[in-house]
């Protein structure tokens, strides 16, 4: 590792790997003991074979060179923050369990490419976290490619947050930008599940969302607090097997202001947005609608709340196949949009409300 350093100083330690590394990278102070700022981690064409350990507190900018394929075992440390950057670079992770583990992620450019390849022993009739984050993630450019499709009975995670301080201010999940990729499979699996907070898909840029779901129960966004899109494009497609398969699932509430979603999900009873009541605050799960572009088709209700769904602008053109497009439990107000709505199945509504 020594032979690694090739700058230091005050602005912190510069670290460059290139070809077969055997053994972990450690970057804390028992290492390097003035190790106090951000420090920059280079792969060049590296085939770590090993971790990468970083210290608590500490910032590390792990850069790609450009148009290479870089490789390692996983990234640990809960206590850290790590940064993406790299152009055209590629970062791949392949294995069982957690791969990579930090307190916040940003990636920035760049391509972080996970897959996960079997269940690990210790994660059986648990969650499985492939990218666990305690604080938060942010997506403003490059590219994240999650591969959780394989088949099983345990619940996979692609991004896990989940909240050290139990303050939901300090966590949460921003897409502004980049490239999201996900093939999303087993029992109630998620490309991104948020255990405590909010999912905030704030996006600004040209951000777009690809995602397959396969298998029992899978979920592109499940999440414990709001979810929110203010734009992007999102593509998900998929043939699900069981009755409870959810795109986007949550509940609190959803709200979309802006956004192109082409969404097809069949089988199982799919739905697409989806809310149910919070048992500790009940009467707070909603979907609300003022904008945005609209092509769903599911087997079960488009658009599912338990006590309200409200319209206020958007194109839509929906269809349900074996139950209602879209279907409060509560409440439904429609005060604008132009909306295309159609349910195939006899007994079964466009708008259905309790």
């Amino acid at each position: 590792q020594e032979e690694a350093l090739v700058a230091s100083g005050d602005d912190g330690y510069t670290f460059y790997y290139t070809g077969d590394h055997d053994g972990d990278i450690v970057i804390d102070a028992s290492v390097w003991p003035e190790v106090t700022n951000e420090c920059t981690v280079i792969f060049d064409s590296a085939n770590v074979n090993g971790k990468l350990v970083l210290a608590n507190d500490i910032r590390v900018a792990l850069v790609l060179s450009n148009d290479t394929v870089n490789t390692i075992k996983t990234i640990e440390g809960p206590g850290a923050h790590l940064r993406l950057a790299g152009a055209d670079g590629e970062l791949k992770l392949e294995g069982a369990g957690t791969l990579v583990s930090v307190s916040n992620l940003v990636v920035k450019s760049g391509t972080l490419s996970v897959k996960t390849t079997s269940i690990a022993a210790a994660d059986e009739g648990n969650k499985t976290k492939v990218i666990e984050v305690l604080g938060h993630v942010k997506q403003t450019g490059g590219v994240i490619d999650i591969d959780i499709g394989l088949e099983t009975t345990n619940q996979v995670c692609g991004i896990y947050l989940k909240n050290k301080n139990n303050n939901e201010d300090d966590i949460y999940a921003e897409f502004s930008g980049g490239k999201f990729k996900a093939t999303v499979g087993g029992t109630k699996s998620a490309a991104v599940y948020v255990n405590k907070g909010s999912v905030d898909t704030k996006f600004e840029d040209e951000f777009s969302a690809n995602v397959t779901l396969v298998g029992p129960e899978p979920r592109f966004v499940n999440s414990a607090g709001d979810i929110k899109f203010r734009n992007g494009s999102f593509a998900v497609t998929g043939t699900v097997d069981a009755a409870s398969a959810r795109v986007f699932k949550t509940n609190k509430k959803i709200t979309v202001t802006d956004g192109l979603f082409q969404i097809e999900v069949t089988g199982g009873g799919s739905e697409i947005f989806s809310t149910s009541i919070d048992p500790e605050e009940p009467k707070t799960s909603s979907v609300t609608f003022s904008g945005g572009t609209f092509e769903l088709r599911a087997d079960d209700d488009c658009v599912s709340a338990d006590t309200l769904i409200q319209i206020d602008g958007g194109l839509f053109y929906a269809v349900s196949v074996e139950n209602d497009v879209f279907d409060s439990n509560g409440n439904m107000t429609i005060n604008g949009g132009t909306i295309m709505a159609y349910a195939l199945a006899d007994g079964h509504e466009a708008f259905d409300v309790d």
